[in-house]
């Protein structure tokens, strides 16, 4: 969230066909077509005529409190970024998954090592602790 830009703008992957908001933004903006993004309501300072009835911008404290949210998630990250690197030399090359104490809360960590890239993807069994894809 920030300052300019809607409060329910969720980004603009396929994924998110909708807004936060329930609005399809690529229905408003007349669908993929080159520049559509740059058309959407979602902007203050769109290049578009579209407007939208939703269009809210966070107050200080909303965005102060998304701002904290995503300083907590990268402190877990940053906690277990010793654990991955272990995770990627012991496994490097032939993947495999398990458990672990989570290196935040302590509850169970169920991890994956990729065998073709060692990529590594964890979740705790913890709501809100660690979650991640590489």
């Amino acid at each position: 969230m920030r300052t300019g830009t809607c409060k329910y703008f969720n980004g603009i992957t396929p994924r998110n066909e909708l807004c936060g908001g329930g609005l399809n933004i690529r229905a408003v903006t007349g669908g993929d077509g080159f520049g559509w993004a740059r058309r959407m309501p979602c902007m203050k300072n769109n290049e578009g005529d579209i407007t939208c009835e939703l269009y809210t911008e966070p107050t200080n404290e909303e965005i102060e409190k998304e701002e904290s949210e995503m300083k907590e998630a990268m402190d877990r990250m940053l906690k277990a970024m010793p654990f991955i690197s272990e995770l990627k030399q012991e496994f490097d090359g032939v993947g495999g998954s398990g458990t672990h104490p989570c290196p935040v809360c302590n509850n169970t960590l169920h991890f994956t090592v990729s065998a073709c890239n060692n990529h590594v993807h964890g979740c705790c069994e913890t709501d809100d602790c660690l979650k991640w894809m590489e």
